[in-house]
């Protein structure tokens, strides 16, 4: 394949949207606009890690043949990210739930956390191009420790793993300036 100078990003700024498992993808990327709910400040420093776990490959062989099949294991994928903002929705997505209580105006977390199912729209901004990522149904939990530095702003890192919508074909979909379809010849 030729250089694609498209292709290439640097992650200047984006933003995490959440909104009911199986919402359909925002038709405008850089407004979702309702059901999508923005998170809110999420970290510079620790914008994005996205893990891979699985994959691991088998040789099968027969007795005639020895490398007659490969076999992979399932793959999963699980989103990292900061939440900055010390607000109701980002300690529900951190604590696995719990709510503001109307009489005292604190948060109660909840004795058993509950991983918080949605569909994730994450929008990346390099620039005059915008990249997006659609995960139409993830398991948001917090995933380490809350920190609190006095030469850092405080967060709880969440982490989004990657579930299956047995309605659709595909676990999530990329889009960006520098995609071009591979089906032409490769």
């Amino acid at each position: 394949m030729p250089l694609n100078d498209s292709a290439v990003m640097v992650p200047g700024t984006g933003r995490y949207y959440i909104a009911p498992v199986g919402t359909a993808l925002p038709t405008t990327p850089s407004s979702p606009g309702s059901p999508w709910v923005d998170i809110g400040h999420t970290s510079r420093d620790e914008p994005l890690t996205i893990a891979r776990e699985g994959g691991d490959r088998e040789t099968l062989g027969s007795w005639q043949n020895e490398a007659l099949r490969e076999r992979v294991e399932p793959i999963s994928y699980q989103l990292s990210f900061r939440v900055l903002q010390y607000d109701e929705l980002a300690l529900q997505l951190y604590y696995g739930g719990g709510a503001v209580n109307d009489t005292t105006g604190r948060f109660e977390a909840p004795k058993s956390s509950v991983p918080q199912e949605h569909a994730l729209f994450v929008v990346i901004v390099d620039g005059a191009n915008t990249w997006d990522r659609y995960f139409p149904r993830t398991s948001i939990l917090g995933s380490d420790d809350e920190e609190h530095d006095v030469e850092q702003l405080s967060g709880m890192p969440v982490s989004a793993t990657i579930l299956g919508d047995s309605s659709l074909d595909h676990l999530f979909s990329v889009a960006g300036p520098g995609l071009v379809s591979s089906s032409s010849g490769v």
